[in-house]
């Protein structure tokens, strides 16, 4: 079967239809990946809220206290909450957005590190992603 220019013009035009609209349906549905539910990532820290620092009536970091098993690189650290934060919870076989103002004492929690962490007893450090284990 020989290929005109219309018809591959109109195979083009199909193709580059269904990843655009494809692209838009997904954009749109979709819960943020988490890297930490996901295993793209490996946590910096995983244990349990042990404090919970208030400004203003927000959130503004929580202490973690865990230790070095499996291959964590800290066992205490205080972890400040920006607004670029993203919290996520393990929820049947997923995962799901939660809102910071839902983070608990005695809640376990992984988190990623971002930007300089500062080494001292504790650390301290900015986190990319909280996710909450029940």
């Amino acid at each position: 079967m020989k290929i005109t220019s219309r018809r591959f013009s109109v195979l083009v035009v199909l193709w580059l239809g269904m990843i655009v609209t494809g692209c838009g349906l997904q954009a749109s549905t979709s819960t943020p990946a988490s890297a930490l539910a996901t295993r793209a990532r490996k946590p910096d820290i995983r244990g349990e809220i042990t404090a919970v620092s208030r400004a203003g009536g927000k959130i503004q970091a929580v202490h973690v206290e865990g230790d070095l098993a499996g291959g964590m690189q800290y066992d205490r650290a205080s972890v400040r909450i920006t607004e670029q934060t993203r919290v996520f919870r393990l929820a049947g076989d997923g995962y799901e957005a939660m809102a910071v103002d839902q983070l608990r004492v005695g809640q376990t929690v992984e988190a990623l590190f971002t930007g300089i962490v500062r080494e001292r007893d504790p650390v301290s450090a900015e986190a990319e992603e909280l996710l909450v284990i029940p």
